[in-house]
């Protein structure tokens, strides 16, 4: 397998990210690889939700909290319960990846097993790379 470009620097790989993360890690590296996709165009996307939606999902939780004591208080006893009320989307992620790696593997662009190779691969590069060094696929 050809080696893709390295993940940003700035990311820590002190332990191995989520599964969702590491499947996502796969169909990039694997897009990228192929030309089908730009990594500076994933960047502005990345950006675009670091900066934009992320604080707006937060804003809308403090504006929730705020107007409805109710709800400050299940915010404070649990916090991932309310905000799972207010569809925090991670479902909707869920979805969305498993739509994407459907796409890729019937439009042949690979095959499951080897998405599942990738993603095992990325989570052996994040355990075996020293903290501070980019990740990189070997």
């Amino acid at each position: 397998m050809a080696e893709p470009p390295s993940d940003p620097g700035d990311r820590s790989h002190d332990s191995v990210p989520s599964d969702p993360a590491l499947r996502v890690q796969a169909l990039e590296s694997l897009l990228v690889e192929k030309g089908l996709v730009d990594r500076a165009a994933l960047d502005v996307l990345v950006d675009l939700y670091e900066s934009r939606v992320g604080p707006r999902d937060g804003a809308q939780v403090v504006a929730r909290a705020w107007v409805d004591p109710d709800f400050k208080r299940r915010l404070l006893a649990d916090g991932t319960a309310a905000i799972a009320e207010l569809g925090d989307g991670s479902r909707y992620y869920e979805h969305w990846l498993a739509a994407l790696e459907r796409l890729v593997t019937t439009k042949g662009l690979a095959q499951p097993a080897e998405l599942l190779d990738r993603k095992d691969a990325w989570a052996a590069a994040y355990q075996h790379t020293p903290h501070g060094e980019a990740v990189r696929l070997r």
